[in-house]
């Protein structure tokens, strides 16, 4: 089944992408991140701009072709009372 969130590089092309660093991301980085969210998608469709792999960047002060392994959900404050 197709996710909405495939990208062309999920998988073995993921790790087969030249150049790219797969970065994990703990607990304490995602918690930090997630005070950054003035909301997501759900919540704020309408305002919502930002992808939460460029707010992770930030948090970890990472530039450059990355893609990030979250070790944990991330949540904004309005998702988690749902």
């Amino acid at each position: 089944m197709p996710s909405r969130y495939a990208t062309g590089f999920d998988g073995d092309e993921l790790l087969a992408r030249p150049r790219i660093e797969l970065i994990t991301v703990g607990t304490k980085a995602i918690r930090e991140a997630e005070t950054r969210i003035a909301g997501c998608e759900r919540c704020r469709g309408d305002e919502a701009q930002l992808p939460f792999d460029w707010i992770l960047a930030d948090v970890l002060n990472k530039r450059g072709p990355y893609e990030f392994v979250i070790a944990d959900v991330a949540y904004t404050a309005k998702t988690v009372s749902w």
